[in-house]
């Protein structure tokens, strides 16, 4: 499934209401798992192997979104956007929408936060494990629009802001947990014009 960054946003403002952050703590029960065809066995290919064939399937329009492709194990998410801060905000976006359905989630207030590493790849893993830690300790935050505002090439550091709202049960649908990002066979292509990153996520 491929989802244009047009279709994520549900306004430019993002107010700030930290009041609505002390709500008080939903009980996070166990996400339902998505369906997915797992016959990678027979094929006699590891999950690497796989994933790298299926590589470019789902590749979508636009200049910025993200998609959900084949991985027998996990998922593997393809983000893209113009340049690697948008194809990151995607990536990042993504990782939620995989939690829950972004349609229900509202820009309510705005959560800042840094992330630091010692490479591209780690920077990219900081960010999105910061992002997802969010959403799984206080204040259960889910996102629905990403901003990456600072990213440091040079001292591997970054700076980004999600827009949207504490997760509640009795709002928003649980589909499938997210445990962690991964190393495992992360690819990032960088052109003059656009950005592509593939990332798999540990469910």
């Amino acid at each position: 499934m491929c989802i244009p960054d047009s279709l994520n946003h549900m306004g430019e403002n993002g107010a700030e209401n930290e009041s609505d952050s002390q709500s008080s703590s939903p009980v996070i029960q166990p996400l339902r798992k998505r369906a997915r065809p797992s016959d990678y066995d027979s094929e006699g290919m590891n999950a690497d192997e796989y994933a790298t064939i299926n590589m470019m399937d789902g590749t979508g329009d636009g200049p910025s979104g993200y998609c959900y492709l084949e991985h027998p194990a996990d998922v593997q998410v393809h983000s893209w956007g113009p340049d690697l801060a948008s194809a990151l905000a995607q990536a990042v976006t993504a990782t939620y929408g995989y939690m829950t359905d972004l349609e229900h989630v509202e820009e309510q207030f705005s959560m800042f936060y840094t992330a630091k590493a010692n490479d591209l790849q780690g920077l990219i893993i900081a960010v999105m494990e910061e992002a997802l830690c969010g959403f799984q300790s206080e204040p259960y935050f889910i996102g629905r629009r990403v901003i990456v505002e600072k990213l440091d090439l040079e001292a591997w550091t970054a700076e980004f802001q999600v827009f949207g709202e504490c997760f509640d049960l009795a709002k928003h649908t649980q589909l499938t947990d997210v445990k962690a990002i991964t190393y495992s066979n992360m690819q990032i292509h960088q052109k003059d014009d656009r950005c592509d990153m593939f990332v798999i996520l540990d469910i």
